[in-house]
């Protein structure tokens, strides 16, 4: 817990209990997909437009990689 960035970790709890609820009260549907969908949607939005809350990227991680 001692490096964990909140501002990684909050998104990642939000949607994490938001498909627990889903597939459990609206079983059946491929809820994974949704979510890893939004997941994408969010980290760019945050990397492009809202550098104060850019989460961290692989690429900043192992930038020989870009």
């Amino acid at each position: 817990m001692g490096n964990t960035r909140f501002v990684e970790f909050t998104p990642f709890l939000i949607f994490f209990a938001i498909l627990m609820y889903l597939s459990k009260y609206l079983p059946g549907r491929p809820w994974i997909i949704l979510i890893a969908l939004l997941g994408i949607i969010y980290g760019v939005v945050m990397a492009k437009f809202v550098p104060s809350l850019k989460p961290t990227l692989l690429l900043d991680k192992y930038p020989e990689m870009g």
